[in-house]
């Protein structure tokens, strides 16, 4: 965090509901700075996996515009070959 001087590692641990699409579990942030842990934060994760193609379409139904699709936190780009969740930026229409 460029806030703080922090550096943050994200993980998280989830379970799919393959029968309601619905997936739970927990996302924990560990924040460092000089070696040390400065902060531990721990959030309760509950989501409903959506089709790239549905997502779209809710999003252009809701006035938005998918400006650009990220494989990961990091603003990686997207490579569905190595994983199918992505995070989308989206500019309001």
């Amino acid at each position: 965090l460029a806030s703080t001087g922090e550096d943050v590692t994200v993980s998280g641990r989830y379970l799919l509901d393959e029968s309601t699409g619905i997936v739970s579990g927990k996302q924990t942030y560990r924040c460092r700075r000089d070696g040390r842990e400065t902060r531990l934060v721990e959030l309760p994760m509950r989501f409903h996996l959506v089709p790239p193609r549905r997502l779209v379409e809710l999003l252009s139904a809701s006035g938005f515009e998918v400006a650009e699709r990220l494989g990961d936190y990091d603003g990686s780009t997207f490579e569905p070959s190595l994983s199918p969740f992505f995070l989308v930026r989206c500019t309001a229409r």
